[in-house]
Order: C-alpha cells, then sequence, then structure tokens
C-alpha cells in the first residue's frame, strides 16, 4: 500500500472528508504539478492551496515579484483543471498591509491571475489587516470554493479564537460575509483556531457557531 492510499485509509476510517491541503509553491510548479495532483487524487483531495508567498526584503521589483506568482498559479491551475482539481492561494496579513505603490499585494495577485485560481480568503487575518472581506469577495467573485473561518488575529485583540467572538477588535461581519459565501456557493468553512491552538472547546464552539447559522 502507498502512502496516498494510507493516508486513503486513515482518513475514511475516521470518517473525515477531504477539504483541501495546503503546500508549498514548488509542489505546483510544473515539474511538480503532475505528481502532486496524483498523490491528492490518490487519498480524494481536488483543492491544492499555496499557504503563503512574499516578495523578499532586497526584491526591487514586488509587484513583478506578485505577477510572476500569478503567472505560476495560473499555470498550475489550468493543468489541476484537466484532473478535475483547484490550485488557489490562501492569505496572511501582509498581502493587504505592505501595499506596492499603494496597491495591495493581494490585488496585484489577483488581478493578474487566470479566474481558474482559487482565492482562499482568510478571513480572520483580512479583519485583523484593516480590511472587509466581504468586499474581496465582490471584487474576485466565482473563486472561493473553500475559506479560512477564524475571527481576529489574537495579539492584544483580546480574543478567543471563537467564531462570532472577536474580544475587544472589530470582528468579522458574519452576517454579511454569509451572504457573500452564498452567492459565491464557498463549499468548506474551514475552522481555524490559532488563539489557542491546544484545545478542541474553541473548535467546538466555532463549529457551533457555524452550525447555528446553517452552515454546517
Amino acid at each position: 500500500m502507498n502512502l496516498e492510499e494510507q493516508v486513503k485509509q486513515m482518513l475514511d476510517e475516521l470518517g473525515l472528508q477531504r477539504a483541501g491541503t495546503h503546500l508549498g509553491l514548488n509542489s505546483v510548479l510544473p515539474n511538480e504539478i503532475q505528481k502532486t495532483i496524483d498523490f491528492n487524487l490518490g487519498y480524494g483531495n481536488h483543492y491544492l492551496m499555496v499557504p503563503w508567498a512574499n516578495a523578499p526584503k532586497d526584491c526591487t521589483d514586488k509587484a513583478g515579484y506578485w505577477k510572476k506568482l500569478a503567472e505560476d498559479l495560473s499555470v498550475a491551475a489550468e493543468t489541476a483543471k484537466k484532473s478535475g482539481c483547484f490550485v488557489g492561494y490562501h492569505n496572511h496579513q501582509h498581502e493587504f498591509r505592505d501595499k506596492v505603490g499603494g496597491v495591495a499585494p493581494f490585488q496585484i495577485l489577483f488581478d493578474n491571475a487566470s479566474p481558474r485560481v482559487c482565492m482562499q480568503a482568510d478571513v480572520g487575518h483580512i479583519v485583523s489587516a484593516g480590511e472587509d472581506p466581504v468586499a474581496w469577495f465582490r471584487k474576485y467573485p466565482g473563486r472561493s470554493r473553500t475559506m479560512h473561518a477564524k475571527e481576529v488575529y489574537g495579539g492584544n485583540s483580546g480574543a478567543t479564537g471563537v467564531l462570532g467572538q472577536p474580544g475587544k477588535a472589530k470582528g468579522v461581519d458574519w452576517p454579511a460575509l454569509f451572504k457573500a459565501t452564498d452567492a459565491e456557493g464557498t463549499l468548506w468553512y474551514v475552522v481555524e483556531c490559532e488563539s489557542n491552538p491546544n484545545t478542541l472547546e474553541h473548535v467546538k464552539a466555532s463549529f457551533d457557531f457555524l452550525h447555528a447559522a446553517g452552515r454546517c
């Protein structure tokens, strides 16, 4: 039994569905993409998300960096399409805070990427960066098959990590966001409780929040 068959067996025994995976950019470049697709299909996953990218500090063309990333992800997304898979990008905060010529790198990326490139919005990081996730959903429609459901990101916000409990900071406008995700046909809300990752208590409370909102 190969590795992907072992992963599939384990997930099946636990009754777990496949909501996607995070993997390095190198895994979706031309010399690795087909191997990545084959491995993920082997255990039943169709969503391949790159969770981090940033221009090096000494980069003299940061806009060019993000445009090249858009090109790489677009090529990968077209290759993945042939196998029924999806390639996308998962944000943190720097894609909104570290402006390039007054423009957010997130915008440079998705303005230049194929519509096939998924936007896996981490809404907790977006609001923590002072942005409105609903506005970004509307700006790039049809791209959000999965999202990371999270409140504001720790720090001095008093956040517990539980959805709907942002502490002292301004949190996610969940009713407005749910309207946006409904319009998108978002399939997966991936709960991420980074403020307190060592307990399932906050994860359960977050799932209860989503369940009460008819999301799971």
